[in-house]
């Protein structure tokens, strides 16, 4: 709460403090954090598995995602973004770069007001 001046009476009164907007209340992970936690990451996954490629790395995102359905806990959540990583530093792109821009586009996007046939909501039309 705060005080606030009533505009027709002069009076202070107690008024809620308006929400902060999603993106003040969450600014975007940027700058030198995130792409040192995914080259953090990317290299100790480098040298932990260094025949690691492609097709490995994505073989066991798919076991990590399996792992999540069973158990939706932060650690298996962390395993399937810690994959992410070590893909995005091994193909040299930044994952949160990329996500941010992904976002721009989905939320230009027009979305089903009501889930599909599976729970979840998609976006309207062919766009990718």
């Amino acid at each position: 709460m705060q005080k606030q001046e009533d505009t027709l009476t002069g009076e202070a009164k107690n008024v809620l403090c308006p929400s902060p907007s999603p993106l003040e209340r969450f600014p975007p992970v940027r700058g030198n954090f995130a792409k040192t936690l995914q080259e953090d990451v990317g290299t100790w996954a480098d040298h932990t598995f260094p025949q690691s490629t492609n097709k490995s790395i994505t073989a066991h995102l798919q076991e990590e995602i399996g792992e999540f359905l069973e158990d939706e806990s932060p650690n298996e959540a962390a395993d399937i973004v810690m994959l992410l990583m070590h893909h995005a530093h091994k193909n040299g792109y930044d994952l949160l770069e990329a996500v941010e821009s992904k976002l721009l586009v989905n939320k230009n996007r027009t979305w089903a007001t009501k889930p599909n046939e599976k729970g979840y909501f998609k976006h309207e039309g062919d766009d990718e």
